[in-house]
């Protein structure tokens, strides 16, 4: 709506996009294959973005394992993620791109176990060998208020290392829990490099929990979070983000057929 001296180009999404898509299923192991094959005109490039490339089998009765590229996601918010801390592609979201275009893919092994032992609680857990990052706002597509040498555009240093993610889930009558942790770096870079004044990511551990029941006729959540910031747990350095705990709850209820109404506080 207004011109930006920030931005090369008026344009956020101009795109020509092809999907192929297949699985194959042998006795032990599935196979499964998505991806995008896209010409972006505002990069004004072809890009190749493999969303699913996976294979998956059990080991006895008791656990799955699921290893190669593939989409991740846990928690209980509606475009909110507090214990979600797997990648999203916030410049598909901001663009305009089908909502599933908001998880992005990482290279992960992921392991669920159902013990016997326990009825009704159940385990994920996911390792990354690379860290993944969120595809954060950089000021290629989309302006942002920044300082001069931000604003027109900035890439940031990617930790060379792993990151951790587990979930313990199961349900109690109507009632469905979980809680998580991670153990990684914050997913978009909201830490600043001392040394080059460019942004930058920091260690971080996350522990939650999540509620989900029936409420009502409708569906209540509650969801916690606490973020531990590494990096500088007395909080004392301007340069990288506090711990902090984040809070969410939401219901929903279905008003007519094929009409709902939902709602989410989140602090």
């Amino acid at each position: 709506l207004q011109d930006d001296k920030n931005l090369q180009q008026d344009l956020t999404l101009a795109e020509l996009r092809v999907r192929l898509e297949t699985s194959y299923q042998l006795s032990d192991y599935a196979f499964s294959f998505k991806g995008d094959g896209l010409y972006d005109e505002v990069l004004n490039e072809w890009v190749m973005d493999i969303r699913d490339l996976s294979v998956a089998t059990s080991f006895g009765d008791n656990t799955d394992i699921k290893v190669g590229r593939q989409v991740l996601t846990w928690g209980t918010g509606e475009l909110l993620f507090l214990n979600d801390l797997f990648a999203k592609d916030w410049q598909a979201f901001f663009s305009g791109r089908e909502d599933e275009y908001l998880k992005a893919a990482s290279n992960s092994l992921k392991i669920s176990y159902y013990p016997d032992w326990l009825t009704g609680v159940n385990l994920d857990l996911v390792y990354s060998p690379e860290f993944t990052p969120d595809n954060y706002l950089n000021g290629e597509r989309f302006s942002f208020n920044g300082s001069n040498n931000l604003a027109t555009g900035f890439t940031a240093d990617e930790p060379n290392d792993d990151e951790w993610s587990a979930r313990v889930y199961g349900s109690l009558s109507q009632l469905e829990w979980a809680m998580y942790g991670y153990v990684g770096y914050s997913k978009s870079p909201e830490a600043m490099n001392t040394s080059t004044m460019q942004p930058a990511f920091y260690r971080m551990n996350a522990w939650g929990a999540s509620l989900s029941q029936p409420i009502a006729g409708g569906l209540a959540n509650a969801e916690v979070s606490y973020y531990h910031s590494k990096d500088d747990a007395a909080g004392t350095d301007p340069l990288i983000p506090n711990s902090q705990w984040r809070g969410l709850v939401g219901y929903e209820h279905e008003l007519v057929s094929q009409v709902t109404l939902s709602g989410q506080y989140y602090i």
